[in-house]
């Protein structure tokens, strides 16, 4: 049976609430709306692409919250009015870490996969306690070190090959102070202890890695679906990055699907050791010196690109709905390689600094869109969240440019 196959028909199909409007789930959301599931979003911000979506219900009005105080009473309040619990499903890590610290009073209201509760979304999402789980596992990871104050940062300067990496430990924490960048980079010794005094307050936030040198097509990715029941694999999935918005250290602008054994086996592996049952992507980087694929990172949830995991024929955001639902299973389906996703605007602007600086040309840059299949939020079938975007962007630029100059 295919990946689009499977429809939902019946009016008491419970509802798919997704937690985090933004185009990770809206990914989510058309994948199950096109299967017939009624789609409610929930988020902080109103302007988010998902709650303009064609497949948002029309019986249900999305959740605005104002706080995560709010967040769970308006959970709690949609969950009490449905005839059956509805698949809760989280697309950031401070979603993910909001429903599992509010789990308890959650339950009764709603389907939650169990990776998604304390000591399991805590520790993953916890850069410390990630890499301390792949130590404890033998779980090869890039180098790093945790310092605890200026003189720990500044004396294993010499242990490291720069340029290095400094990133917080808990990502969603910084993301404003670091301007939406996920980390920082430190190309010589003097550029490290100026990044390192300039965060002295913090240090013991932060962690030092080292850089995996290669290009972006070395990320690989894997998304994955453990059963409940048992902690079996569901639905399985692994490709590649091509690009990355910011260049070299972003989130995927572009990726494609590619089998890639090793990368299933070692995700697989690690996450049925720490006991996972739910949704999640992997992320290695291959390291061309020594020939071992090296984990960078685990998501307790769906990521930016998992909307390349339907376009390539596995079902996964559905087979997890309808696991947690308690529905019959859809069939896994079949990978087709070489299937591509894109978000178009941030890949632009990496691609146009590539060009510039001379390192990708215009034809070869053309012939990387070939075989795009879907896009982040761009679609003609549903196109309101594009408009959406757009006042997103524009408000993001008020909120980091204008009001703040």
């Amino acid at each position: 049976m295919s990946a689009g196959s499977e429809l939902c028909t019946s009016e008491s199909t419970p509802l798919a609430v997704i937690c985090g409007a933004s185009a990770t789930g809206l990914g989510v959301g058309r994948d199950l709306g096109r299967r017939g599931v009624s789609i409610v979003f929930a988020d902080y911000e109103s302007f988010r692409p998902g709650f303009v979506s064609r497949y948002v219900s029309r019986g249900e009005a999305g959740i605005v919250a104002r706080s995560e105080v709010d967040l769970i009473e308006k959970l709690i309040d949609l969950g009490r009015r449905q005839s059956r619990k509805p698949v809760l499903f989280q697309t950031t890590d401070q979603m993910v870490l909001t429903v599992a610290e509010n789990r308890q009073q959650l339950e009764p209201y709603f389907h939650i996969a169990n990776s998604t509760r304390p000591g399991i979304a805590d520790v993953v999402t916890d850069k410390k306690s990630f890499y301390e789980l792949c130590v404890e596992h033998n779980v090869v990871s890039p180098r790093t070190v945790f310092p605890k104050t200026i003189d720990d940062a500044l004396a294993v300067r010499s242990d490291f090959d720069f340029p290095v990496i400094i990133k917080p430990i808990h990502g969603h924490l910084w993301r404003e102070r670091l301007k939406g960048r996920k980390l920082l980079t430190a190309s010589t010794p003097d550029q490290f202890e100026e990044l390192v005094r300039k965060f002295a307050d913090d240090i013991q936030d932060l962690m030092i890695q080292e850089l995996i040198p290669g290009p972006e097509s070395n990320l690989w990715i894997g998304g994955f679906y453990l059963r409940q029941s048992d902690g079996e694999p569901g639905a399985v999935f692994s490709g590649r990055k091509l690009r990355q918005h910011p260049p070299g250290f972003g989130s995927a602008s572009l990726a494609d699907a590619c089998r890639n054994d090793d990368v299933v086996r070692l995700s697989l592996s690690f996450l049925q050791k720490i006991g996972y049952r739910g949704v999640c992507g992997t992320e290695f980087k291959f390291d061309e010196r020594d020939s071992q694929y090296k984990m960078v990172e685990v998501n307790p949830r769906q990521t930016l690109w998992f909307a390349l995991i339907d376009a390539a024929g596995i079902p996964l955001n559905y087979y997890a709905y309808c696991d947690l639902a308690g529905l019959p299973l859809p069939g896994t389906g079949t990978l087709r390689e070489g299937i591509k996703w894109i978000l178009f605007e941030k890949d632009l602007m990496t691609s146009l600094g590539y060009i510039i600086k001379g390192q990708l040309g215009v034809f070869r840059w053309l012939g990387s869109f070939r075989n795009v299949r879907v896009h982040a939020v761009m679609s003609l079938k549903d196109w309101r969240p594009m408009v959406s975007t757009l006042r997103t962007y524009a408000v993001r630029i008020w909120q980091r440019f204008i009001r703040q100059s």
